[in-house]
């Protein structure tokens, strides 16, 4: 059952823009995510022939998993992989700027800045009592044509019968 809104239907549409762009960005997030996991493969599969060394591999397996687990959880709406997220790259940052690597953080500063927008609209949608899991078109927009047709709720509406229609001479 989609919630109500005792405001009308001006707040339902502000909130399914809010959950539309929601799921946008959790959704770049985590394709942003799951590229790291494949940039680090990438890496690792032009680096294996050079480091003999089975412990190489286990250090290499490690980031491609975290990152593709994380990219995948926020694909799917999970805010503690945001979290988890946004933690790894506080890490990579300080680590880079430690290490002088200004060219990594071009990488890591948009996914601080989607981890961060992802999580102030994920906090807007809590406190309106929306699951981060619910699709746009859930919320029905009530009243939306009272004019027309005071039933009508913006997502079950139906044509009108075309012999029903009457022009005027």
């Amino acid at each position: 059952e989609p919630p109500s809104f005792s405001d009308g239907p001006l707040a339902s549409l502000r909130y399914r823009g809010t959950l539309q762009s929601f799921r946008t960005i959790m959704h770049i997030l985590g394709g942003l995510w799951i590229a790291f996991a494949s940039l680090v493969a990438l890496a690792a599969l032009f680096l294996l022939p050079m480091q003999p060394d089975p412990l190489f591999f286990v250090i290499m397996l490690i980031p491609i998993v975290l990152c593709g687990g994380l990219g995948t959880a926020v694909c799917f709406k999970q805010m503690w992989a945001v979290w988890t997220g946004l933690v790894l790259a506080y890490l990579t940052v300080v680590a880079n700027l430690l290490q002088g690597n200004l060219c990594a953080l071009i990488l890591v500063v948009p996914a601080i800045i989607l981890a961060h927008i992802a999580i102030s609209k994920a906090g807007q949608l809590k406190r309106a009592g929306i699951p981060l899991n619910t699709l746009p078109r859930a919320l029905k927009i009530a009243d939306s044509n009272p004019f027309t047709n005071p039933n009508f709720d913006g997502i079950d509406f139906e044509p009108a019968d075309p012999n029903e229609i009457k022009f005027d001479d």
